[in-house]
């Protein structure tokens, strides 16, 4: 290369090197002893040593760190397209390289996401390694230990997490709670580790008790969470807390002994910080567990107190609506939505539910509207899309309900399960199993919207891909009690494997013991079986917490074979008064009256 040449690399080279400006005066090229330099040898020169310089300061590739680049962008695709583990797997060989906070914890989530709880417990220790967010890190190992059944480890993790609790000045055992709250299958030693730390260190601490019997509460262990809650109280005394309370009388009314729930709470109302909030919550659990006379009866109690307030009455037109006395519900709410300070829109919502339980349908649409322009808009817009439906207007059902899933996205899968089932509902059901198919193509993991297409493929007449979608979410979750129920119901009302349709029915009562849906099917089957006598305590029940005109057919029919025929015939008479549009009631009423 010409000394010409070089010079003019030489002016396009950097001149900020090693602290200094090489100013580009002077220089030249090499020159042989005794030569005389040239303006070019000195151009020549000065640009040899500023290539060195350059070829000093440039960096070596660190392949190390370009390992980890890849590994991160190889999780972020991964994590992308839904590919929970490669992503996880990825985030752990990036972190072996670097251990940064965020790519463990990332890499934990997805490895949760997979079912790769081992995964996920070597990605989590990374994450404690870091130092980040001790109490959580912490929290997730104490779960993942756990589920693996490592006793020994989860009480290390346990003394961490309600160590690090309380030096960030929180209550100890409420990060258990979470923690612990959603496990599937090791509850006894959850419970186990938990109370051994308690008796050990705790032992005094109310707090502490409450957190035990919250858990056992949730793992429906209701002895264990009883016993728990019972030395929470007795710590608390003199002054009692509201949610200790509510925790033990919850604990009686899953055991089904609503009267010791009513007595803990009535002989210890006058020892509570708040005896009206405590009234008032007490009646809502009672109405959560289907004691719906009890609950009046608290209510009513509360509004002697306080003849004006709203809560209680719209409470009270609830549960009359619910029972199947639409004129009490109708006073209560009235007089709610008169009261000074109400949920005007929760008040506007139950008048337009009761006003279309009559077929008021214009009613409805004039309460479904003020409730939500009092703020209860989703709510509201899809009883409106069902009134539309129920009307026979089926483009303007789907319409409303396309605009609300424009307008959030969020709920873009909810919302097409409910038009699902709307659609087959209305007798539409091809279109709905078209609908759901396509909804499963872009969620196809949502539980709801594969529960909705099993029932949409059962009225279509498809009973053997029904079956093998409501097999398929009992197989990925057993206690899937509405699945279990579906399935079982599913073969009852067509006479078919009998025996096996009561084993789910019976799987699913057991997982929700009070739900009146499960328990009426319960008494469909068994009367399917030539039990009748044994199918009117179970029909009776459900009916009595869940006046649904199609309970009212069974219950009828039921009432009909055993010689109850005046009974059998009122129940028909005003059951499809209250629901003249109810095929399945039609159907009983004409088949048996007429």
């Amino acid at each position: 290369m010409s000394c010409t040449t070089r010079s003019l690399n030489l002016r396009r080279a950097l001149v900020w090197l090693a602290g200094g400006i090489l100013l580009l005066t002077s220089g030249g090229c090499a020159t042989l002893p005794g030569q005389v330099p040239t303006e070019e040898s000195r151009h020549e020169r000065l640009n040899d040593a500023l290539s060195a310089r350059v070829a000093e300061a440039t960096p070596v590739p660190d392949p190390k760190r370009a390992t980890f680049t890849e590994q991160l962008l190889i999780a972020e695709l991964a994590s992308a397209r839904g590919q929970h583990e490669t992503a996880a797997l990825a985030f752990l060989r990036a972190a072996a390289l670097y251990n940064e906070p965020d790519i463990a914890r990332r890499g934990v989530r997805e490895a949760l996401a997979a079912g790769r709880e081992d995964l996920a417990y070597e990605l989590a220790q990374l994450w404690q390694d870091t130092g980040d967010s001790p109490s959580q890190s912490h929290a997730l190992l104490l779960r993942l230990a756990v589920d693996a059944g490592d006793a020994e480890m989860a009480r290390r993790h346990l003394e961490q997490v309600v160590q690090s609790a309380q030096d960030e000045g929180a209550p100890g055992y409420r990060p258990v709670v979470r923690a612990l709250g959603d496990v599937q299958q090791a509850h006894s030693l959850a419970l186990d580790v938990v109370q051994t730390h308690i008796e050990q260190i705790s032992r005094d601490d109310p707090e502490a008790w409450f957190a035990l019997g919250l858990l056992a509460y949730n793992y429906e262990r209701f002895d264990r969470a009883r016993a728990a809650i019972e030395r929470a109280v007795a710590l608390d005394a003199p002054e009692i807390e509201n949610r200790h309370l509510l925790l033990l009388a919850g604990t009686l009314l899953r055991g089904s002994d609503a009267a010791s729930a009513i007595d803990a709470v009535e002989s210890r109302i006058n020892t509570v910080e708040e005896p009206v909030a405590l009234r008032r919550d007490f009646a809502q659990l009672l109405r959560q567990n289907g004691a719906f006379a009890e609950a009046r009866s608290q209510l009513e109690a509360l509004l002697a107190a306080e003849p004006g307030d709203a809560d209680a009455l719209l409470s009270l037109g609830t549960i009359a609506r619910e029972q199947g006395d639409p004129s009490a519900a109708e006073d209560y709410l009235q007089r709610a939505l008169a009261a000074e300070e109400g949920d005007r829109a929760e008040i506007s919502y139950q008048l337009g539910v009761l006003a279309q339980s009559r077929g008021e349908r214009d009613a409805a649409r004039q309460w479904f509207n003020t409730a939500a322009e009092a703020g209860d808009l989703l709510r509201a817009e899809l009883r409106l899309a069902q009134i539309d439906a129920e009307s026979g207007d089926l483009t303007a059902a789907r319409e409303r309900l396309d605009r609300l899933r424009r307008e959030n996205p969020g709920m873009a899968a909810r919302l097409l399960a409910a038009e699902g089932e709307m659609l087959y509902r209305a007798g539409a059901f091809e279109e709905a199993v078209s609908l759901l198919e396509q909804a499963l193509s872009a969620y196809p993991d949502h539980s709801e919207l594969r529960y909705n297409y099993a029932l949409a493929l059962e009225q279509a007449g498809r009973m053997d891909a029904a079956e093998r979608v409501l097999r398929a979410l009992i197989d990925e979750d057993a206690d899937n009690a509405a699945a279990l129920n579906a399935l079982g119901y599913m073969l009852a009302i067509r006479g078919q494997r009998l025996q096996e349709a009561e084993r789910f029915i019976r799987r699913a009562l057991a997982i929700a013991p009070d739900d009146p849906a499960i328990i009426d099917s319960l008494g469909w089957v068994l009367f399917k079986q030539g039990q009748p006598k044994e199918a009117l305590a179970y029909l009776e029940r459900a009916y009595a917490t869940y006046p649904n005109p199609e309970v009212a057919a069974h219950l009828g029919e039921v009432l009909w074979v055993l010689g109850e025929r005046e009974r059998a015939r009122t129940l028909l008479e005003a059951a499809l008064a209250e629901h003249p549009n109810d095929a399945t009631l039609q159907e009983t009423t004409q088949r048996l009256l007429q």
